[in-house]
């Protein structure tokens, strides 16, 4: 959904800074991950300032018309989204009043006086458009050259050398997040809330809580038994496979905080990964690495490796997937392979 043109490039509140064309928050200097929604109450907020916005306009300016979803429950999570990236609370509010049975407003000091501006990144080379996805272009160089590192122990491993490559990461600190004693797994973030499955009465469910910790809600999908892949690059869907214990798996689309689940095509798979372009998803289907379109068409093999394949990852840049090839006899990882 387009951002209203006459919002100037970047608001400043409190401390606060949102970039309505790259869609980008954050709290003196240190960005903070938002999703579609909140984003999206976020810039109507302060379209107008001060002002009472109602439940029914948020509503209109989050889905369309033909939409199925439960608009209230669905609000009220995508407000209490917004409220955890603010740091707000709705008890106390320092940026977001509820008006009840009315709507809301927001009591924020914006500066309307100075139009925020942009600093110009200095670059050695013209910038990749894939590396502007995330978390900008600087770490996007991070990522880009721990890339580089972890590829070249994968070479190292290969060949059968066992030099010492470098120090290996060590746990500092350990914190429970959740204390139910339920079997979790498949574990994706968005920076503020983690997703996974969750196993309770033997059947597995698609969980959420906050990375803080604290209390875990349920997600409701039409299907059973899901297993988390990864988060789209607008960070508003997850990739899903339905039914955990099977080896090849339906694949859906579930957006967040709420929404319908869509079924991507007709195929069957067990791994998969967005592309950075959020416009193709590669996935396996026993031997064989696959791409197809985001809607489910144009399936396309990419290559048949001598093993399973799984574990899928995009580099930084979006031209290299790198997975696990699982051994087909012993069932262990017989190597780390990668796809340019």
């Amino acid at each position: 959904m387009a951002v209203p043109a006459h919002l100037q490039p970047v608001i400043r509140f409190e401390g606060h800074e949102l970039d309505v064309r790259t869609r980008e928050l954050r709290r003196n200097g240190t960005k903070i991950d938002l999703q579609e929604q909140p984003f999206l109450i976020l810039t109507t907020l302060l379209e107008r300032p001060g002002e009472l916005i109602t439940r029914d306009h948020l509503k209109k300016k989050l889905w369309p018309e033909d939409t199925f979803v439960d608009f209230d429950r669905s609000l009220n999570k995508a407000l209490n989204r917004l409220r955890e990236a603010l740091g707000d609370s709705s008890e106390c509010p320092q940026f977001i009043e509820t008006l009840p049975r009315r709507g809301y407003r927001f009591i924020g000091k914006v500066d309307l006086h100075e139009r925020g501006t942009i600093e110009p990144e200095v670059t050695e080379s013209a910038p990749n458009n894939a590396n502007t996805q995330g978390g900008g272009r600087l770490a996007a160089r991070a990522w880009s050259g721990l890339a580089v590192l972890f590829s070249a122990a994968c070479l190292l491993f290969l060949v059968g050398l066992r030099g010492t490559v470098g120090p290996l990461p060590q746990v500092t600190v350990v914190a429970a997040l959740t204390n139910d004693g339920m079997a979790k797994t498949s574990l994706v973030t968005d920076g503020s809330r983690l997703y996974f499955a969750e196993s309770r009465d033997e059947r597995w469910y698609l969980t959420e809580t906050s990375v803080n910790g604290g209390e875990s809600e349920r997600i409701e999908t039409p299907f059973t038994d899901p297993y988390v892949y990864d988060f789209s690059s607008t960070r508003s869907e997850l990739l899903v496979g339905g039914d955990i214990r099977a080896k090849h798996r339906e694949l859906w689309a579930v957006p967040i905080p709420a929404g319908a689940a869509r079924r991507i095509g007709d195929i069957l798979v067990h791994s998969a990964v967005w592309a950075p372009d959020g416009a193709h998803i590669v996935y396996t289907n026993d031997h064989d690495l696959w791409t197809v379109k985001s809607d489910g068409t144009e399936s396309r093999k990419l290559a048949t490796l001598p093993g399973f394949p799984n574990s899928l990852r995009f580099s930084p840049s979006g031209d290299t997937i790198r997975f696990t090839v699982m051994d087909p006899g012993a069932r262990k990882p017989r190597a780390v392979g990668r796809w340019e």
